[in-house]
């Protein structure tokens, strides 16, 4: 069986910006409508400071995005969304139909995720398998996908949607999330910031 050239998968781009203003927003995501290979586009701001955006693009291929940053169009989009420097995740296929439901909950808790040093990668992988399985131990979630960086395994971005702030929150508190937390702790491998994010376009 042959493998799906890198080129040819799915990729997410994430761009946070501060100042964000919902006006800016529309216009800069009615800019994408017909931009080619671009699958959808998440418009957010965190629940805790409306000033910060997130945008997170799907694209079909990585081709696909490198067209469109040299299009007349990108530079326009850029006025609109920041100029925030973009980081890029590889999304696989099988994870396409996990991120829209994630997409769709309440509330998305976007987890910037890096291993503390090199020595420690596997164990980071490790950790990032943990913090999936919290996700299918607690009813309140509503899905969760963990695409990597582009180039390395060091880093990635971990997607969970959460029916509530309130409900993520709760998570140190909950019984059936206390034994994987520990290990969690215990293999000190991993540094990240996590936001809760709400949905305006």
């Amino acid at each position: 069986m042959s493998l799906e050239p890198v080129s040819q998968m799915p990729i997410l781009e994430l761009i946070i910006t501060s100042g964000f203003g919902e006006q800016a927003a529309q216009q800069g995501k009615d800019g994408l409508s017909s931009v080619e290979g671009l699958t959808s586009v998440y418009v957010g701001k965190t629940a805790t400071d409306s000033s910060v955006g997130y945008w997170l693009l799907q694209w079909q291929t990585s081709a696909a995005r490198d067209a469109f940053t040299t299009s007349p169009a990108y530079a326009t989009f850029q006025q609109h969304a920041g100029n925030s420097t973009p980081v890029l995740y590889d999304l696989s296929t099988q994870d396409v139909s996990d991120l829209e439901h994630v997409l769709a909950a309440p509330v998305q808790e976007f987890c910037v995720a890096s291993a503390k040093s090199a020595d420690v990668v596997d164990k980071f992988k490790e950790t990032i398998k943990l913090a999936l399985e919290i996700t299918k131990a607690i009813e309140d979630t509503r899905g969760a996908v963990y695409s990597p960086g582009v180039g390395g395994e060091a880093k990635g971005l971990l997607l969970v949607g959460w029916a509530s702030v309130e409900a993520h929150a709760s998570l140190y508190s909950r019984p059936e999330a206390q034994e994987t937390i520990k290990k969690i702790i215990a293999l000190d491998a991993m540094a990240a910031e996590a936001k809760d994010v709400l949905r305006v376009l």
